[in-house]
């Protein structure tokens, strides 16, 4: 009897550490922080400069709700180009280490983004990415 519930509170130990690891990259987008630091592209090749600072804290929960539904794959890719935008989320105290790069069709309608460092990529909505790119961008597309 006391073998049996030793194994139960070890089961019931090691399923809550494997849900809280299988979370992890969620929940590491959650606690990013309360403003988005924006950088655009400048003329030159991959030089960036300071474009916008988002601190709503409805905004920045709006971009935090479109990327934690986007369906991101596990996937290297070479854009034909640098990203004309560049973005963080910004805890109060540091920058986070997630930095995204936000890519624009042609038709200014569809949004891709790659997690720099990771191999993630995600091609968004017309829907998400007309909300996403307005939050960044400040332009309604």
């Amino acid at each position: 009897m006391k073998i049996c519930k030793c194994l139960i509170v070890f089961i019931g130990t090691f399923s809550i550490l494997i849900t809280g690891c299988s979370k992890e990259s969620l929940n590491e987008l959650q606690n990013v922080g309360k403003k988005i630091l924006v950088e655009k592209r400048a003329r030159e090749e991959n030089k960036y400069q300071p474009y916008k600072e988002i601190t709503d804290d409805s905004t920045v929960q709006k971009a935090k709700d479109i990327l934690e539904s986007a369906s991101w794959e596990n996937a290297k890719v070479n854009m034909a180009y640098p990203p004309p935008y560049k973005f963080r989320f910004v805890p109060e105290n540091e920058q986070s280490e997630m930095i995204y790069h936000i890519w624009i069709s042609l038709n200014e309608d569809i949004a891709e983004l790659i997690i720099e460092g990771q191999n993630k990529y995600v091609q968004l909505s017309k829907t998400k990415s007309a909300k996403l790119l307005e939050i960044i961008t400040g332009v309604n597309h």
